[in-house]
């Protein structure tokens, strides 16, 4: 029994000793006079018991001096008076914190020893009171809620520069960690205009106590509308910049769109059973669209396999090879005859493979060049000279913006975020922009695949921002949604700026026309008039039409009625096309014409190497208010 007793007393002294030995701050004490132009003075008292665990040279403290709330950021003023330790003069220095200012008190290279310290830091600090309609407030944490150490206690005087009749007095408190509505303190008025808060028990790491005060209007000056304006735009620079920079940009592309944008009056539309004269497939889509894109490569090879000057076939690893079979003894249409020269210039095939990107590409600028210089200037305006300003505006918009942002951790998260995420937004938007391109009208399957495709990438986005949660807090969504909107606004009016001239607004009427006729449905025809007689020839003269305009799958739907009434016989396929037996029907065929080739000349046409493949009033609770940070050993 004896044995047992001596081992438990034992054992209490050691757990005795280990508490004795923790590091803790036995009091802390705040005195805050309030100063009759809002300021706050304050003197903080902090005892502590040092053990050369954290505290070896001595503490640090952390002070915020920038907050975010519903309306922007708030900045305080802070300066550091005095610093003593034991009641004598202590060296300190500084450092800059992302959201304030960090005090460490002692010195580098004098080493503590282990004892009973007391730590004063004299300051004064502005902006810190709220003023509402009916009183003041002081909405303050005293202590911050960033401390290492539990506090035993902590207490804090608030000071008004008059005195107040205690029954206009309001006083309330919250203890524990950030957020919290614990209550563990008492409060009391000690006479007119000074009232004072005390914790009831320990804190402990990472709590601490914030303290409410509400007196009458009057005793403290008030900021007039002037300064308080002035302040919100010093403190919210970074996103009035980006707001006003936005709206530069969207006005001055709405300007400029209504005044060289507007495309000319449309004329009426009806079917026209021919092409427009002296028009090739290629050259009606890069008018129409008032852009080159591979497709208008595609229909050019389209094209020159039904006349007979190339055909197209696929081995067995499903590339395309197009070999050449005999030189053109007529004039071809504009860009045709630069693709035969280039693509056969060395010999008489090739494969559309990434080892022909050079090739391949040659031809691709060539047919682009020649396609530019026959049609752009006389059927339509790019506008491109009115373009670039509102880059150079978005750009310097962004720029500034970042650069003004308050903080360190603001500014990365905001970088990092839209960088992130540009990809897949710029993937998205383009998207979008395409839906509104002239002639865009594709196939139910296309139309399905892109609303999966865009779904997939709005997904794919969402989730890129939300691993990126860490950050979120401290994005200016500002100045990061005014990045989304400008990039977006730039990419919309790249294609809203280019304008048909009135020579290409007639062509474009005949296009739609010839058009209309292609995409015809059914229970139409009957009602068309004069339209010749349906003929597996007409199918494959304007297959590269229907293709270029983004209806082949209409246009092979009426070759396939009139396979099915018996006006043409089956087993019918596109001249000069090799593999046609892979393919169950005709819209099948067509849909690999269009999307295969595409697919194949867009990757053989890069270098290996060259592109990623990656998508890439006070509402309570510990914590809130002014004041706050937290401190440490060192």
């Amino acid at each position: 029994m004896k044995i047992l007793l001596s081992l438990l007393l034992f054992l209490t002294l050691i757990l005795s000793f280990n508490l004795h030995a923790k590091e803790v701050i036995t009091s802390y004490h705040s005195d805050i006079n309030i100063q009759q132009n809002g300021q706050l003075h304050i003197i903080e008292t902090i005892q502590v018991r040092a053990e050369n665990n954290q505290i070896k040279r001595g503490i640090y403290r952390d002070f915020p001096t920038l907050y975010k709330d519903k309306s922007g950021i708030s900045k305080v003023g802070f300066t550091l008076i005095s610093v003593q330790r034991d009641g004598v003069k202590e060296d300190y220095h500084t450092s800059k914190l992302s959201n304030g200012i960090r005090i460490y008190i002692g010195n580098r290279d004098v080493i503590l020893k282990p004892g009973h310290y007391s730590y004063q830091i004299e300051f004064t600090t502005t902006h810190q009171l709220g003023f509402f309609n009916e009183y003041d407030e002081l909405y303050f944490n005293v202590t911050g809620n960033g401390w290492n150490f539990p506090i035993q206690q902590a207490s804090a005087i608030v000071t008004l520069p008059e005195a107040v009749e205690s029954i206009h007095i309001s006083l309330t408190g919250y203890t524990g960690i950030k957020g919290s509505t614990q209550q563990f303190l008492t409060h009391q008025i000690l006479h007119s205009g000074q009232f004072n808060f005390t914790t009831t028990q320990l804190l402990k790491a990472h709590e601490g106590l914030t303290i409410v005060a509400n007196w009458p209007k009057g005793i403290i000056t008030e900021p007039d509308a002037g300064q308080l304006r002035a302040l919100y735009i010093e403190n919210n620079k970074h996103s009035l910049i980006a707001v006003s920079g936005l709206a530069l940009v969207l006005i001055y592309y709405v300007f400029i769109w209504l005044k060289v944008g507007k495309d000319p009056d449309k004329g009426i539309i009806l079917p026209l059973y021919q092409a427009p004269e002296g028009f090739s497939p290629a050259s009606t889509r890069f008018i129409s669209q008032m852009s080159y894109d591979k497709s208008c490569f595609t229909v050019a090879l389209v094209n020159l396999a039904i006349k007979g000057f190339i055909s197209i076939d696929q081995n067995s690893s499903k590339n395309f090879i197009i070999h050449k079979l005999y030189s053109p003894a007529t004039h071809l249409a504009a860009g045709e005859s630069a693709i035969l020269q280039q693509l056969f210039e060395s010999s008489d095939q090739i494969t559309l493979t990434q080892s022909e990107h050079k090739r391949l590409r040659k031809a691709l600028n060539n047919h682009e060049t020649s396609l530019r210089e026959d049609y752009e200037k006389l059927h339509f305006n790019t506008n491109k000279k009115f373009f670039f300003p509102g880059m150079l505006i978005s750009l310097a918009t962004i720029i500034f913006s970042i650069l003004t942002l308050p903080d360190e951790a603001m500014t990365i998260s905001t970088i990092a975020v839209s960088i992130i995420s540009f990809i897949p937004f710029v993937i998205i938007v383009k998207l979008f922009r395409s839906y509104l391109k002239k002639g865009k009208q594709p196939s139910l399957i296309g139309l399905a695949i892109q609303i999966v495709s865009f779904g997939i990438l709005a997904l794919v986005l969402s989730d890129l921002i939300s691993s990126l949660h860490f950050m979120l807090e401290d994005i200016s969504w500002p100045v990061a949604v005014s990045i989304y909107l400008m990039i977006a606004a730039n990419i919309m009016f790249e294609q809203w700026l280019k304008a048909p001239t009135l020579a290409g607004r007639k062509l474009l009427d005949k296009i739609e026309s010839f058009k209309l006729y292609l995409s015809i449905a059914e229970e139409d025809e009957l009602k068309l008039s004069g339209q010749p007689e349906f003929s597996n020839d007409i199918y494959q003269q304007f297959l590269p039409y229907a293709i270029a305009l983004g209806v082949n799958h209409s246009w092979s739907k009426k070759l396939e009625r009139s396979i099915d009434s018996g006006l043409i016989e089956k087993g019918v396929h596109p001249t000069g096309f090799l593999y046609h037996n892979n393919y169950h029907d005709m819209n099948d065929f067509t849909s690999s014409i269009s999307t295969g080739l595409d697919s194949a000349i867009s990757s053989s046409s890069t270098a290996p190497g060259s592109s990623s493949g990656s998508v890439g009033g006070s509402s309570g609770g510990g914590g809130g208010g002014g004041g706050g940070g937290g401190g440490g050993g060192w």
